[in-house]
């Protein structure tokens, strides 16, 4: 995986990513009213909602897997971010370093 912090967006829950969504049960609702689940649009749409309330966020973890932005081996607080590479959004776990770095 690439490393270049230009490639990084700002850290933190993104409404895209599946990882995320995962992580905080999003999941495609059913309407009793029209028979139908939501579409992955109004999910996403749902979903940032739920971010720019604060509904959901990221405080971090232990965790002794390297920064994927760095690569430090030493074990500390991981944080959510997002990597484009090839046009594609990636799903990463950086360090504090890291996190300050970006912000």
């Amino acid at each position: 995986m690439q490393t270049a912090t230009e490639n990084i967006t700002a850290p933190g829950i993104y409404c895209k990513c599946g990882e995320c969504q995962q992580r905080y049960g999003v999941t495609e609702e059913y309407s009793d009213e029209t028979d139908t689940y939501e579409t992955t649009e109004e999910m996403e749409t749902r979903f940032q909602g739920m971010i720019d309330e604060q509904e959901v966020i990221d405080e971090g973890g232990f965790s002794k897997q390297s920064c994927d932005m760095c690569n430090s081996g030493l074990h500390g607080d991981r944080y959510i971010a997002h990597q484009l590479i090839d046009g594609n959004w990636y799903h990463i776990e950086i360090c504090t370093d890291c996190l300050m770095e970006l912000a």
